[in-house]
């Protein structure tokens, strides 16, 4: 989840939201750590596929992510308010852009 960005004026507020929330997924970090724990256990054939998603409509995800900030003290109200203000302005404008890089993690037991 670190790997997870939105477009934003405010990029030190991106910065933290977007690390904040990765600590706060179960298991945030595991598309890197997916290969070696796949080597620990013996699989062979370890095959790393990171998938970009991308998307230039904001949908309510990003605003959660911003709101719940906010209630846990991370950044003020005033903060997440104009994230989310910039946000919408971006996507009525057409500049809004939101990407994630995510991993698929394949291998084989060894013979």
């Amino acid at each position: 989840m670190e790997a997870l960005t939105y477009h934003a004026s405010q990029h030190e507020l991106v910065r933290r939201l977007t690390l904040w929330h990765c600590e706060r997924v179960r298991n945030g970090r595991i598309g890197r750590e997916l290969p070696e724990r796949f080597a620990q256990a013996g699989l062979t054939d370890i095959q790393v596929l990171p998938t970009v998603a991308h998307s230039d409509k904001l949908t309510n995800y990003p605003i959660i992510i911003a709101q719940r900030a906010a209630q846990h003290g991370l950044i003020t109200a005033e903060e997440a308010e104009s994230l989310i203000t910039e946000w919408r302005s971006r996507d009525d404008d057409g500049t809004f852009l939101e990407y994630g890089v995510f991993f698929t993690v394949a291998g084989r037991p060894a013979s």
